[in-house]
């Protein structure tokens, strides 16, 4: 069979071609994903072979009590709806890697848990370079901005790539700095790839082969806090060194950041700070190492060392391309605040802001607010839904929304302290929406 055939069995299988929670079938998730195509794998069939013959009869002995013989023929029925999506994605350049397909430190890292397909646009080639990862948060103050912005200028001008998330803030900066200064970057988005791959931002990069964007999630698919949460480990399993310019106590950032540390990823850097208010310091305390008070030095820090165990290959340890001597990047700074209306990266954040005013979709929404709210926020609205009519488990809440069972049972905790859910105990630990007080009218 055709590598095309296999693509597409797989997609079929596992991908949304349309908006997140509107198909009349559920794809597989990754959990999911995992134990079945282990299942053929140990009877010596892959998912392709499925696509001919009898389902019912090749899978006789396969059991699953949420993935059906049944879910599974609806799934591979969807071809015309695949070709559309398809028609639609490749149209405006998308392309789909499978897990034979990616780069291999992101099978090396993350193994079983790598994503099932990613979706992309732009140079592909790119995502073999490794690079630095930059994060941190959405609302970032303008000294973390202007010092994003200045290590992606100085990492493009020392050919380091940089890897980032495409989040308004620290993300943005670093990605838009590297790429003004002629760099190279990795961007991995949890939402909206398809708009994103035909923006203005971008649109200049992707021609020159200097950018790619990818995301684990569908092209389609609008912000969910179980991907935002997830995004971070990509960035990280795509990059050489990690630096943390701005985090919070908890959040995507935050969590991105530990985990790295508890998996060991990559090696990992913390903006110095003497806020208190940031998780800068607990990050440092839980394993990271504090990166050198000038940001020059923090770039050559970068280049003259590689913890990775997949380094980038053929890539010389050039010279920094500001010396000892030289004017050091604070004047990034002096000019991010004195010539701001000048400022392509301001200019562009300010056009985003414009576009979305009118835009009460809950993905912008969320991408307004702090880090450390919003994903509590958000998953309240989610959880609010699915808990409406009919009490749902933790195992139940955890599939739906995709998330860590860790950051779940924290905001379950939250949200019963606030009032937001009641915890039911008979006959078993349910969740559901926290009643009002109002009594039903009678029938």
């Amino acid at each position: 069979m055709s590598e095309l055939h296999k693509t597409q069995a797989i997609l079929l299988l596992s991908a949304h071609f349309s908006a997140v929670g509107n198909e009349t079938v559920k794809p597989l998730t990754i959990s999911e994903w995992k134990r079945f195509a282990g299942w053929l794998r140990n009877r010596d069939m892959n998912p392709w072979d499925l696509m001919t013959g009898n389902i019912y009869e090749q899978l006789a002995a396969w059991s699953d009590m949420s993935i059906s013989v049944e879910r599974l023929e609806r799934l591979l029925s969807r071809g015309t709806a695949l070709a559309l999506a398809m028609e639609k994605w490749t149209s405006a350049g998308l392309w789909v890697l499978t897990r034979e397909d990616y780069p291999k430190r992101f099978k090396q890292r993350l193994g079983v848990a790598a994503p099932i397909v990613v979706f992309g646009c732009g140079n592909k080639a790119l995502l073999k370079d490794g690079g630095l990862a930059v994060i941190g948060s959405r609302n970032a103050v303008d000294e973390d901005l202007a010092y994003s912005s200045g290590i992606g200028a100085l990492a493009a001008q020392n050919g380091l790539p940089v890897v980032s998330g495409g989040a308004r803030g620290v993300d943005m900066y670093a990605m838009l700095g590297a790429l003004s200064n002629n760099g190279t970057v990795i961007g991995v988005l949890t939402d909206s790839l398809l708009q994103e791959s035909l923006s203005v931002k971008y649109r200049k990069y992707l021609t020159e082969d200097r950018l790619v964007l990818v995301s684990p999630f569908a092209p389609e698919a609008s912000f969910n806090v179980g991907n935002a949460m997830q995004r971070n480990k990509y960035i990280y399993c795509l990059s050489d060194k990690a630096l943390v310019v701005c985090s919070g106590k908890k959040g995507g950032t935050w969590n991105g950041a530990i985990e790295n540390l508890k998996k060991r990823w990559v090696s990992l850097l913390v903006k110095q700070t003497t806020d208190k208010k940031t998780g800068n310091v607990d990050i440092v305390e839980r394993g990271g190492e504090w990166a050198p008070k000038n940001i020059n030095d923090t770039v050559q820090k970068v280049l003259l060392t590689n913890s990775s165990t997949d380094p980038r290959p053929d890539k010389p340890k050039t010279p920094l391309a500001v010396g000892v001597g030289e004017k050091q990047p604070t004047d990034y700074q002096a000019k991010q605040s004195s010539d701001k209306e000048n400022n392509p990266l301001h200019k562009t954040e300010m056009a985003e802001s414009a576009t979305n005013e009118d835009n009460t979709n809950l993905n912008v929404q969320a991408q307004s607010q702090n880090d450390d709210v919003v994903f509590y926020e958000v998953f309240i609205s989610k959880v609010k839904v699915l808990c409406k009519d009919d009490p749902k488990t933790r195992a139940q809440l955890a599939e739906e929304l995709q998330l860590q069972k860790t950051q779940l049972d924290t905001w379950l905790k939250q949200a019963v302290q606030d009032g937001k859910l009641e915890k039911l105990q008979r006959p078993k630990v349910r969740y559901q929406c926290k009643s009002t007080g109002q009594k039903k009218l009678p029938l």
